[in-house]
């Protein structure tokens, strides 16, 4: 056993050289983590998936929606370049009657018809539009093909060293499967959620600078959160936290993001929102209801490894 340790002590010095090269700070909260793709892989991928998603998709056509999004994304969007977060922007209304929007890498938005049976004026969309805005300038994507990576490469260098130490082949294969999905529940699972709460806290800074009321966030989610037995909803609150849950954690930002509003030119709620077509059908539960999930499972093969560190470490004021 002796005779391997220096190979097991090489294997654990190069893992945690490439750990600490890779650690960058998020925008605004300053939470450390690890970061093993660049912003370009990251939004060549996006654009590739979003590219994709379009063609399968049918876009609204309801000149109002479009409007509305258009409108709240251009404000949005100059409150996150004075930040310094500079992207390729796209925003789509995607025909499809699911409350839910997702975002990719690089920029790209998509906003599904559905959630517009919940926004009534401009403030309202954009508290879902700046979340999606926030995950893009966090680097969300990009986050979590790095933790898949990391958790990957230790499940290999685990193996390695059974096999190196002489643990039999049956025991290998029955630890590496355990491993894999502790790492997936004990690990990508839960940062999935603190990744939403984060995009709520970013989400409601770049609203009130955007010049939205932020207590408008807490009246559309109480709105919204009163809906959760809904399918269309419950999609929404698969991949996100409930609204209870999400209202508590911005409350305790409100005092922050007031003071961001009041700095903005306050436009309040801004212009109604109403729809100029029938809705659009339900669909069922798959392609765009869970494109944010598999644009995810389409990334993490394509990672490459590579250090990366956030533009911004300065926590907004």
């Amino acid at each position: 056993m002796k005779k391997w340790q220096p190979v097991l002590w090489s294997l654990l010095c190069v893992g945690m050289m490439v750990m600490l090269s890779a650690c960058s700070t998020v925008p605004y909260t300053e939470r450390s983590r690890l970061m093993l793709t660049s912003p370009a892989e990251e939004a060549e991928m996006g654009l590739e998936f979003y590219t994709s998603y379009k063609k399968e998709t049918p876009q609204c056509t309801d000149p109002n929606l479009n409007n509305a999004l258009n409108r709240v994304a251009k404000n949005l969007i100059k409150a996150a370049e004075a930040d310094g977060h500079h992207f390729d922007w796209e925003f789509v209304v995607s025909e499809d009657a699911t409350a839910n929007a997702f975002c990719v890498p690089g920029g790209k938005i998509a906003v599904l018809c559905g959630l517009f049976d919940y926004t009534a004026n401009d403030a309202e969309l954009a508290t879902v539009v700046a979340h999606e805005i926030a995950h893009a300038i966090a680097r969300h994507s990009g986050e979590q093909m790095s933790q898949s990576s990391s958790i990957n490469t230790a499940g290999i260098v685990g193996i390695v060293a059974a096999s190196l130490l002489g643990v039999s082949e049956e025991t290998i294969t029955l630890g590496a499967a355990a491993y894999s999905t502790a790492g997936q529940l004990g690990v990508i699972l839960p940062y999935s959620r603190e990744h939403e709460y984060e995009a709520d806290y970013i989400g409601l800074l770049l609203m009130a600078k955007a010049g939205y009321d932020p207590q408008t966030a807490v009246t559309f989610w109480n709105k919204f959160g009163q809906d959760e037995a809904g399918a269309s909803v419950m999609v929404y609150f698969s991949t996100h936290p409930m609204g209870a849950d999400r209202i508590a954690a911005m409350k305790e930002h409100m005092h922050e993001a007031n003071m961001n509003y009041l700095g903005s030119a306050r436009l309040g709620v801004g212009e109604k929102i109403t729809r100029s077509k029938p809705k659009a059908k339900a669909s069922t539960l798959t392609s765009s209801t869970t494109s944010s999930s598999n644009f995810q499972a389409k990334l993490a093969p394509k990672a490459k490894s590579g250090t990366s560190t956030s533009k911004r470490s300065t926590k907004k004021k």
